[in-house]
């Protein structure tokens, strides 16, 4: 699961027990929760999470002036204040503020056997139950067993009826089978209705009619001091018949139809390269792995002893997002060189952002995470990376973290992008499994966009471990790796996002001029000379240009 929900949710459940300890715990929470879904549902009406907190602040901005959607309308804290539908059984011993009783004049009077058809079930004089199964005295039991029924029906009608606090909503009218009801026996027993006799929906008696029933209504107004108000119910209207028009009327259907839209999706480096499902946002880092164990290994297979050895642990897919989120939060010109003492200032950021992917901070089978990691890191601020140098020298101002893209597609299809890729000598421009046109919108986050000398540059961070060596770092290996991962697929699109974005921003941008290259960052292999663990590309600013002619939907020349 990803999104806002998934990301709030373990910290509402982690925090449940502080926040409903409060007066107002339940309100906040149900308030936390609601917030969390409308953000939820609002990720797939906007794009990216500049959007959303666009989104958010326009909801504010309408909820202080007193524009509320339905959605947004403060919800119930708990169930107490609902509706609740219950039977009079249950209700026994529990009040609401209001009940309505809408059966009250049928109470008691379902089911398939009539009080007065075998077996008889009554008490004696004496209290004890008698059954009945077809007696010489049949005759006389059956009024007597009808008698108790009714009697069981004034029980249960008084719990009905006491449930209310407040007010009380009861109907009554000269209904079916209401003369067997409870209602029927408190109303009208001066009327004539017998107290040992089951109607059982037989033909009533001429003075049971709405005229007759409306006047007991009445009179218990009366007598209750006009405690118990009587309205009539309003007539339900008839319904309306529809008629089927005569031959020949009938209109000629429509042929103008507008055609059916064409079908739209958000794409990602990701999901055209298989290794994800569906079209989700990309996460940095998440795709330079896969899974590890959360300890290291004991051993690692096939190493040589007088080799360089690279730090090959903490490593997976959690890994790479905390590698990232490093670098998203520190600062490149302040950071320790390799070798240089860690201070607390440099621990706290690696540390904080290894506990978030549940990775182990403190030492464990001979290794230290957090020191490891902050070496990683080191290496990779400080190498000297060809044609820019280290990334510590490169003043924050000519660099932009994670910058993130949305790309418009115009319905060309998957196989005419990777054909176009692989004829200009592209090995990971492949693609098994069947793709929908590229219609819609391209996402995805470019690590890091580096100006130097008036030339651009895109930089990506992998977290692979692709050997115990650093000589599993050479530019073949490098090369490799790269092709298998699909990952030139990947940096060619970051180079038409960034292609497009300057386009856009800078004024006489020329690709001959402006277009810096690629440089993708293996950190595991990095070192002090700069020979092993980046992978340079400079992609030919014409192959850009027509892909990003075709991913507009237009053909390549």
């Amino acid at each position: 699961r990803i999104g806002v929900q998934a990301m709030l949710e373990p910290f509402l459940q982690s925090a449940a027990g502080r926040v409903l300890a409060r007066t107002d715990g339940e309100r906040r929470m149900t308030d936390y929760l609601h917030v969390a879904e409308r953000l939820q549902e609002a990720e797939h009406e906007v794009f990216g999470r500049e959007g959303l907190v666009r989104w958010l602040d326009t909801a504010i901005e309408r909820g202080s002036e007193g524009e509320v959607a339905e959605a947004d309308r403060i919800r119930l804290e708990d169930d107490s204040d609902l509706v609740q539908v219950t039977t009079v059984h249950r209700a026994k011993g529990l009040q609401w503020p209001v009940v309505f009783v809408p059966y009250a004049p049928w109470l008691g009077t379902g089911g398939f056997k009539k009080p007065d058809d075998l077996p008889l079930v009554f008490h004696d004089d004496d209290s004890r139950t008698v059954i009945d199964l077809g007696s010489s005295d049949t005759a006389a039991n059956g009024p007597r067993a009808v008698r108790e029924h009714k009697a069981e029906q004034i029980r249960s009608l008084y719990v009905a009826f006491t449930r209310a606090e407040e007010a009380l909503f009861f109907v009554h009218g000269a209904a079916k089978n209401a003369l067997d009801g409870p209602l029927a026996w408190v109303l009208h027993h001066g009327d004539g209705l017998a107290t040992d006799q089951w109607h059982g929906g037989k033909n009533p008696p001429d003075w049971f009619d709405a005229g007759r029933t409306h006047e007991r209504l009445m009179q218990l107004r009366k007598a209750s001091d006009n405690a118990v108000a009587v309205e009539v119910l309003p007539e339900v209207d008839a319904p309306r018949q529809l008629s089927r028009p005569a031959e020949g009327e009938w209109e000629p259907a429509r042929s103008d139809l507008p055609a059916p839209p064409e079908p739209w999706s958000v794409f990602s480096y990701s999901r055209l390269a298989g290794r994800m499902r569906d079209g989700g946002e990309e996460v940095a880092g998440r795709s330079d792995e896969t899974d590890a164990p959360s300890v290291p290994d004991s051993s690692t297979p096939n190493r040589d002893a007088n080799a360089p050895s690279v730090i090959d642990w903490p490593r997976g897919a959690g890994f790479g997002q905390s590698f990232h989120n490093i670098l998203e939060a520190i600062d490149f010109s302040a950071w320790p060189a390799p070798g240089q003492d860690l201070g607390e200032e440099a621990r706290k950021p690696v540390t904080e952002a290894l506990r978030l992917r549940g990775i182990p901070t403190e030492p464990v089978g001979g290794r230290a995470p957090v020191k490891d990691t902050a070496a990683l890191v080191a290496h990779t601020l400080h190498a000297p990376l060809p044609d820019i140098g280290p990334l510590a020298a490169i003043p924050a101002e000519r660099r932009r973290c994670e910058l993130e893209f949305f790309l418009r597609l115009g319905g060309s299809p998957v196989e005419a992008l990777l054909e176009h890729i692989a004829a200009a000598g592209y090995g990971g421009a492949r693609l098994s499994g069947a793709l929908p046109a590229l219609r819609g919108l391209m996402q995805g986050f470019i690590d890091l966009v580096v100006e130097h000398q008036g030339r651009y540059w895109i930089l990506d961070y992998k977290t692979n471990l692709l050997g115990p060596t650093r000589a599993d770092y050479a530019p073949a290996k490098l090369r490799e790796a790269i092709t298998t991962h699909h990952y030139d697929l990947q940096y060619l699109i970051y180079s038409v996002a960034l292609h497009r974005h300057l386009r856009q921003v800078l004024p006489g941008y020329d690709p001959a001029t402006h277009w810096g290259g690629v440089l993708y960052l293996f950190v595991r292999g990095l070192d002090a000379a700069g020979e092993h663990g980046v992978f340079t590309d400079r992609p030919d600013p014409q192959l850009i240009d027509a892909l990003d002619t075709l991913l507009d939907g237009e053909a390549a020349a």
